[in-house]
């Protein structure tokens, strides 16, 4: 599940922004009335809770949806004659990466 929906803040949310919202979110999910919740909310934070970890979650978590750059990087890679090289959809996922802060 996306960190960022669990937490209820913007992809481009800095770590003042995640960080409170964490703490809002376990005031609603407190591990006694609901503890899935309350570890659901918990690795949520670990996921984005600086740039190091959003970068990872990024690279690495989200990579495995349909939608994010690497998968369509991967299928593009797959797909385009072996001439063409992936080095503009590349720069601009990076570029993204680095704007996370």
């Amino acid at each position: 599940m996306n960190p960022y929906l669990i937490l209820d803040v913007p992809d481009s949310a800095d770590d003042q922004a995640i960080r409170s919202a964490y703490l809002t979110q376990l005031r609603r999910h407190s591990p006694d009335t609901d503890p899935v919740g309350f570890g659901r909310v918990q690795t949520a934070y670990q996921n984005i809770k600086d740039i190091e970890a959003r970068c990872r979650w990024w690279f690495f978590e989200h990579a495995e949806s349909p939608e994010s750059p690497i998968a369509l990087l991967i299928e593009r890679e797959q797909t385009r004659p072996h001439t063409a090289r992936p080095w503009p959809e590349l720069r601009s996922f990076l570029r993204h990466c680095t704007t996370l802060h």
